[in-house]
């Protein structure tokens, strides 16, 4: 049973088998990898995972239970790295974020 399923957010994610470890924690940066003949199905699996799982923390913020392209939408901006990486990627049906200039959000209002 996936973790995913025990508390209650439906998702579906594909396995590889890893039998070498492909990702190397290091100080500078832990998406170091290791480059080996399973390094880019292990790599795929981790990015993958790292996505459900910030998605799957927003499913469970807004009480639902089924994960929409809307919260993955929500939750790539917000992580440094995966905003570099799929930065320009764009999310069918995950709609868009609000984007206010800062000019309209002065509270001075111009007389005539």
């Amino acid at each position: 049973m996936r973790r995913g399923s025990r508390l209650g957010v439906v998702y579906s994610l594909p396995l590889f088998e890893c039998t070498d470890c492909c990702v190397v924690a290091t100080t500078r940066s832990v998406w170091t990898l290791e480059y080996r003949s399973t390094g880019l199905p292990c790599s795929l699996e981790y990015l993958a995972a790292e996505v459900v799982e910030l998605s799957s923390n927003a499913t469970r913020e807004r009480e639902q239970t089924c994960i929409i392209p809307r919260h993955l939408h929500l939750v790539i901006p917000n992580d440094e790295k995966l905003n570099k990486l799929l930065g320009g990627v764009t999310i069918e049906e995950g709609d868009v974020l609000p984007n206010i200039e800062a000019v309209l959000l002065s509270k001075e209002t111009q007389k005539a």
